[in-house]
């Protein structure tokens, strides 16, 4: 959905979202992030993907127009993504508001420069810049930074006993940073190491407060005599509680490694997630054949971790998948 012309020996590229259903999937972002399941990266202003989900999915398409001049060795974008939404209250995921951004890209030998700029309806301006930089052959390091004036979180604001009390809400301003490096042998290993904070995250008040609640309806589902109704409501209560799992990132500060190794058509894949506010850790072990049209995969992840460990506290701790993709 849009074309390039040449003017003056100047490339400019305008695009307007036209075609699945008035969707594009855009990547407008820096850095290279890992993190929870159904993380999304913090420097993605546009696309707001998921990250390190057990099953590899086609990001969802966002509404977007687009105005780009690019040279050999430097770019620069405006997006408006989400020109449709007007609504005063806040979306229910990041990716769904409406905002302007915009990103100037300059290649300088091995070393790439990002700036980016951000303003969006509801979370207001953000600025952030990153550079990856290729030091040898085989190694590559990165880092990116974000400052935001305000961002969305999951909140506990309803009182409803039928309904899901967390809200996305507005909070105050928030920092984002990362640290990584990322090896490939001759081979086709690969060894990728980040390191990053995520302000935007539950601090520990908030999560102590998130398991006093899980607590608190656990014994009131646990009292002798409690009408049929009221402990279905408490089941849904706690049910519920699985919301804010699916913020950007689980803990602020939090540390990713992962190994790989491809040969022909099968790529073996190990990563662990570490945060060290609790020593909680989510690992995954992944192995997938790739021919023409299939691709086999078969994956399994552990959550890990003390008692007072959050991921002690999810729901579920194995999680087996496999799956066959037949492309036709």
């Amino acid at each position: 959905a849009g074309g390039a012309e040449v003017h003056q020996g100047i490339p400019v590229r305008v695009a307007a979202a036209a075609d699945l259903e008035g969707t594009v999937v855009g990547r407008v972002r820096v850095g290279v992030r890992g993190g929870p399941d159904g993380q999304r990266a913090a420097n993605d202003v546009v696309q707001q993907e998921a990250r390190r989900t057990l099953l590899t999915v086609t990001p969802q398409g966002r509404p977007l127009l687009l105005a780009e001049t690019f040279g050999s060795d430097t770019a620069t974008s405006i997006v408006w993504v989400n020109p449709q939404s007007h609504h005063d209250a806040p979306p229910t995921t990041a990716g769904d508001e409406a905002a302007l951004a915009a990103r100037w890209y300059h290649r300088s030998g091995a070393r790439d420069d990002h700036l980016f700029a951000r303003w969006g309806r509801h979370t207001r301006a953000s600025l952030g810049a990153a550079v990856a930089w290729v030091a040898t052959d085989e190694l590559e390091l990165h880092a990116s930074a974000r400052w935001s004036q305000r961002h969305l979180a999951w909140q506990p604001l309803g009182s409803a006993p039928t309904e899901n009390p967390w809200r996305m809400a507005v909070q105050g301003p928030a920092t984002q940073w990362l640290l990584g490096a990322q090896w490939t042998g001759a081979s086709q290993q690969g060894l990728m190491v980040e390191w990053w904070h995520d302000g935007s995250a539950m601090d520990d008040r908030g999560w102590d407060r998130w398991r006093q609640r899980n607590t608190a309806l656990q014994q009131t589902a646990a009292l002798p005599g409690l009408p049929d109704g009221a402990r279905s409501g408490v089941a849904g209560q706690l049910a519920w509680q699985t919301t804010p799992l699916g913020g950007s990132s689980l803990r602020r500060n939090n540390v990713f490694v992962r190994a790989s190794w491809q040969h022909e058509a099968w790529q073996l894949a190990w990563d662990t997630l570490y945060m060290p506010a609790d020593h909680g850790q989510i690992g995954t072990v992944s192995a997938q054949w790739q021919a023409d049209q299939w691709r086999l995969t078969l994956a399994w992840r552990r959550l890990g971790g003390p008692q007072q460990a959050l991921t002690s506290a999810l729901p579920s701790r194995h999680t087996w998948l496999f799956a066959a993709v037949w492309a036709f």
